[in-house]
């Protein structure tokens, strides 16, 4: 058991120095280097983009929650949830959507904006349901998402399989915040007919 303990230690303080090792001033002039770094988030740990916030809007005003970053596919995020879910009923309304992480060791904040879709089809969907539905519980409940728990809060697999669902969020615009104590930079990243240009703001 000590031994297990040390372990997960060491690999926790050795992805702290692997993330504390990247060179985010190259992200203000090179895509490939940011995109790499956004990729390899969903499956690093200790990544701030792993567990980022997810905001989207309704008729009722913005709603913000953390989400699990499950794959990256070319230049789309994906995700696995509920589609009883509010996130589901606000992106078909407004596929608006903006991500936002702080990596508070490193002191850099990034923001992602795009559109959210529900998938229906790709060549990773099975691949997808398998994996998220090793955890069934979570869309097989038979109330929706953020409804009041009932006494008797059922949870099945075949409930799981007809409401588990992928949302693809497409990312058109990145802004990126450095603070420094020699002077923070700011940046941002804009997509426009499949080629993306930097342009340098006021932090």
């Amino acid at each position: 058991m000590k031994g297990l303990y040390f372990e997960q230690f060491w690999v926790k303080i050795s992805v702290s120095r692997e993330l504390k090792a990247v060179s985010f001033e190259v992200f203000r002039t090179d895509f490939k280097a940011l995109w790499s770094w956004i990729s390899a988030a969903s499956s690093r740990r200790g990544h701030c983009l792993s567990l980022p916030t997810m905001v989207t809007q309704s008729g009722q005003g913005p709603a913000a929650r953390t989400v699990v970053l499950r794959d990256v596919v070319e230049e789309t995020l994906i995700f696995f949830t509920d589609c009883r879910s509010a996130k589901v009923l606000h992106i078909e309304e407004d596929p608006r959507t903006c991500l936002h992480a702080y990596d508070s060791s490193n002191r850099f904040q990034i923001q992602l904006y795009g559109s959210s879709f529900v998938l229906r089809t790709h060549a990773k969907m099975d691949h997808w349901r398998k994996v998220g539905l090793q955890r069934f519980a979570d869309y097989g409940s038979c109330a929706p998402p953020g409804a009041e728990l009932p006494s008797d809060n059922a949870v099945s697999k075949d409930l799981a399989a007809q409401y588990f669902t992928v949302v693809q969020f497409c990312v058109n615009r990145i802004e990126l915040l450095k603070l420094r104590r020699e002077g923070h930079w700011r940046a941002q990243w804009v997509e426009s007919k499949g080629e993306w240009s930097a342009t340098e703001l006021v932090p």
